[in-house]
């Protein structure tokens, strides 16, 4: 089963216009939190905020400076914890779930310890 790509592109119809998803086929997984800024880390515990599927052309696009305004890209990024990862940045979905500060981060510390 092949993946489609979830980048939204801007359909214009006469002076209208609305976003729907490119949908082309054969999509790759792509990191809008690069491996390298702590996607790696989400990946180990089955996190998938952080992942999208694009076709080639927008993959080839997301990694430009526009992409982290586009919503290819999340700002921020992830280091190993005690209790597992922590998110540093914007993001609000990843600062809740993950952030030093997160409920889900002390009811876990709180399993752990309890």
């Amino acid at each position: 089963m092949s993946s489609r790509c979830e980048a939204m592109v801007l359909v214009r119809i006469g002076s209208r216009g609305r976003y729907v998803c490119c949908g082309a086929e054969d999509a790759h997984l792509h990191h809008k939190l690069t491996r390298a800024r702590g996607g790696l880390l989400l990946d180990a515990v089955h996190e998938t905020h952080h992942l999208m599927y694009l076709c080639a052309e927008h993959h080839a696009i997301a990694h430009d400076q526009p992409a982290f305004e586009n919503g290819l890209l999340i700002r921020g990024s992830v280091v190993s914890g005690p209790d597992g990862p922590i998110y540093t940045g914007p993001d609000e979905y990843l600062t809740e779930h993950y952030g030093a500060s997160s409920n889900k981060r002390t009811s876990n510390r709180s399993t752990v310890l309890g």
